[in-house]
């Protein structure tokens, strides 16, 4: 489960890296979408799967 979460975030910040690199605005909404739905997934598991093990 971590391991999997670790890969989506070093694919988002290589994503990000790329999109600030290249000045390239469909990059950066698409990695700052996907940064968003990280952060909300990472609460989610804080606060919904951790409490219920």
């Amino acid at each position: 489960m971590t391991k999997y979460l670790a890969i989506l975030l070093l694919i988002t910040l290589a994503l990000v890296g790329v999109g600030v690199k290249n000045q390239n605005k469909i990059m950066l909404r698409l990695s700052a979408a996907v940064l968003g739905l990280l952060l909300l997934f990472v609460i989610w598991i804080i606060f919904v799967l951790i409490p219920s093990m």
